[in-house]
């Protein structure tokens, strides 16, 4: 009787050879991928496809408003539909405004290129700003202020903020700062910002999910070796032999198989 066994898991192969893996897609992340161009193209064009969706599904609300909304979901709608929606966190997790006029993207709720986690404020400053009728970026413009240096936002006393709130203003101005945002005669644009043209693509898609899989570190060689002249065979033997995954007697010997505990070239 033959003994068959996986000398190495499908998920250390099944991983981008950046990140010490084969580069075998993942089927389920690369079908979701996928489906989130359609996703896509919902939000990025105008075409009779994309108004009898919208029509049908988004209105009255807002397109902009139903991309902030939590629940997109709806009862007695179409496979297709359910799919897309599914598939369209993907799609949301990496959406960004590329700030123009700063009318669009809303203050705590819309990430903008470049931010990271400090642009979402505590409930309690946000109540306080929606009562002064504060909600996107070119509000909280110091007008008169900027200059070639930098732009200017308004400060925690400009806003009336108490000492609770002052500090995480200054945060979320410090953030402003940091990703160099500044205002201008352009309108605010939303695009992909984890790829490097600003729109969709399946393979931008694919990577990103891959990096929230939270893998450790890969080996330095990882990604070296399959750059080397040679047969992909040689490439796959190597990859094995690097990792300990060559079946040779003192791997087979550490997966309880009796044999001997020898070279069989050298016999040592």
């Amino acid at each position: 009787m033959t003994i068959m066994f996986h000398c190495v898991a499908w998920d250390k192969l099944a991983r981008p050879k950046e990140w010490g893996g084969w580069g075998i897609k993942r089927l389920p992340e690369f079908i979701l991928s996928l489906a989130a161009k359609s996703g896509w193209r919902l939000i990025s064009t105008e075409n009779l496809w994309t108004r009898v969706v919208r029509r049908k599904y988004i209105d009255p609300v807002p397109l902009e408003d139903w991309i902030r909304s939590q629940e997109k979901r709806k009862k007695n709608v179409s496979v297709v539909w359910k799919a897309m929606v599914e598939a369209f966190s993907v799609i949301e997790q990496g959406l960004a405004w590329k700030i123009g006029d700063g009318r669009h993207c809303r203050i705590r709720r819309d990430p903008w290129v470049g931010c990271n986690e400090a642009y979402a404020l505590s409930p309690g400053l946000l109540r306080h700003l929606d009562h002064k009728g504060i909600y996107t970026l070119n509000q909280v413009e110091k007008i008169g202020q900027s200059s070639i240096w930098g732009q200017a936002w308004k400060s925690a006393e400009d806003l009336g903020l108490n000492i609770r709130w002052k500090n995480e203003w200054c945060s979320f101005i410090q953030e402003l700062h940091r990703s160099n945002v500044r205002l201008n005669n352009e309108s605010d644009l939303l695009i992909w910002a984890q790829g490097d043209t600003g729109e969709y693509s399946p393979k931008d898609g694919y990577n990103f999910l891959m990096q929230k899989k939270g893998w450790g570190d890969p080996d330095w060689w990882s990604k070296l070796i399959w750059k080397l002249k040679g047969p992909a065979k040689a490439k796959i033997f190597l990859w094995c032999m690097l990792k300990r995954k060559v079946p040779t007697w003192d791997t087979l010997r550490a997966r309880y198989l009796i044999g001997p505990g020898r070279c069989p070239l050298c016999k040592t």
